[in-house]
């Protein structure tokens, strides 16, 4: 399975395929019922997931974000070099539209002086 085709996947409940996709050690921490359960629980209403950007390399894993079609669950897989499934977060996702749009007024600086050398 493709990382792509994980969030349709689990919305088929297709959650076999998927256990059989984790890594040893995520099947050591998260059982395949486990994995029915909270897919039943968490996505009872969504209908779709929408991937946020592109996918993005993390210490030898490749990490794909999604948030489904009511903007409130988002989705977050972590897959190692050979596609197996090392990590699976669903969050729910808060919005605050009276201060999302505001701007900070904090100012920063580095808490270096004068010239110096970066490599």
């Amino acid at each position: 399975m493709h990382p792509e085709q994980l969030p349709s996947a689990l919305l088929q409940g297709k959650t076999a395929a998927i256990y059989a996709q984790l890594t040893p050690d995520f099947q050591k921490v998260l059982s395949q019922q486990q994995l029915e359960d909270t897919v039943q629980s968490s996505l009872k209403d969504v209908q779709s997931f929408d991937m946020l950007g592109k996918a993005i390399p993390l210490n030898q894993h490749t990490q794909y974000d999604w948030l489904d079609n009511t903007g409130k669950l988002g989705m977050t897989a972590l897959l190692n070099e050979q596609g197996k499934i090392a990590g699976l977060q669903l969050q729910p996702v808060q919005s605050f539209p009276e201060t999302d749009q505001k701007l900070t007024t904090a100012t920063y600086r580095l808490p270096l002086q004068g010239d110096w050398f970066v490599f």
